[in-house]
């Protein structure tokens, strides 16, 4: 992840409001961490139906979309995000 812990709760805390430019800074953010999980588990070859990016990019679609419901349960932002990317590599 790019960027500090903070900036992405603050960033999130705002995309929850319906800041559109704080959810682009989120996806920014968690991005990076996101692939590098993807390509760990999936792999950098294309061995099935998806690709890593191809997880990586349907990760990030799911975190935009949970955005507006997401609520803050005393765990980092990105627990969530591991938890939704564990799922979609498991689909993929």
């Amino acid at each position: 992840m790019t960027g500090t812990a903070d900036e992405l709760e603050l960033a999130v805390a705002s995309a929850v409001k319906g800041d559109k430019a704080a959810a682009s800074r989120v996806l920014g953010l968690i991005k990076p961490g996101v692939a590098r999980y993807c390509r760990s588990r999936v792999g950098v070859a294309d061995k099935g139906l998806l690709s890593a990016d191809d997880v990586t990019q349907e990760v990030l679609i799911a975190v935009l979309s949970a955005i507006p419901g997401y609520r803050d349960q005393g765990k980092p932002f990105m627990a969530f995000v591991y938890g939704i990317a564990s799922h979609k590599v498991a689909d993929a």
